[in-house]
């Protein structure tokens, strides 16, 4: 801190292994805040909506099946990306797109861009 000084904002994951370290350090230095960024807030509230969903639970099981049956065959390009473990609802955006993709594809739908994209102005 001798070099920067005290930070003004310390920004987590929002784990809670680290709320006493943040708690700890912002008793000796008020003007610090403490935030979870964005992307794992919204993780951790799909997790807690999502995790014990049924429909959530049969779609990652199904997922899965498909994705044992398809590697080491000549469809392995149709396995889903793998939905890790630790933080799985951070990286769910993805998983969830290609099962979007391929449920329009074995109905004949067409989906537009997964994402919006500007135009420069």
């Amino acid at each position: 801190m001798a070099r920067t000084g005290v930070p003004r904002q310390i920004v987590s994951d929002g784990a809670r292994e680290l709320h006493r370290a943040i708690a700890s350090f912002r008793a000796n230095h008020p003007e610090t805040t403490g935030v979870s960024d964005v992307a794992h807030r919204v993780a951790n509230l799909l997790g807690h909506y999502w995790e014990k969903d049924p429909m959530w639970v049969a779609f990652t099981r199904r997922m899965s099946e498909t994705a044992a049956t398809l590697r080491q065959t000549r469809g392995a390009h149709l396995v889903a990306p793998k939905l890790r473990n630790k933080a799985r609802f951070v990286s769910v955006a993805k998983f969830v797109r290609f099962g979007r993709v391929v449920s329009g594809k074995l109905r004949g739908v067409t989906f537009g861009p997964p994402h919006v994209s500007r135009t420069p102005s």
